[in-house]
């Protein structure tokens, strides 16, 4: 039987990893893109702005349930943290996404 538009609007189909973040005492989830936010940056990407950086981490920090902790519009608030106690961050969500450099060789080896 085919899938409902009901059952596919409940999937949670994203994948959610916790990052240990040095420095800090918990631990941050990050998530991968959906297909609407990866096709959104994917048009404005350049991994050496910082801005994109920031944009990434605004759409892929999250809580444990795959929900953003923040909007696209308060990228400046994750920017006030130390680089050092993000880079972990960047790394997971650059690879969850499929935008790091390994992500980009697999796609051009096939």
């Amino acid at each position: 039987m085919p899938i409902t538009r009901a059952k596919l609007d409940r999937l949670r189909e994203l994948e959610v990893v916790e990052v240990a973040v040095p420095g800090w005492k918990e631990v941050c989830c990050v998530r991968e893109l959906n297909a609407l936010e990866r096709l959104q940056l994917q048009s404005t990407w350049n991994s050496s702005d910082n801005t994109s950086l920031l944009t990434l981490l605004a759409m892929t920090m999250c809580d444990g349930n795959g929900d953003r902790l923040y909007t696209d519009d308060e990228k400046d608030l994750i920017g006030r943290h130390k680089l050092e106690r993000l880079e972990p961050l960047i790394d997971a969500s650059l690879k969850l996404s499929g935008l790091s450099e390994e992500a980009e060789e697999t796609v051009k080896k096939n």
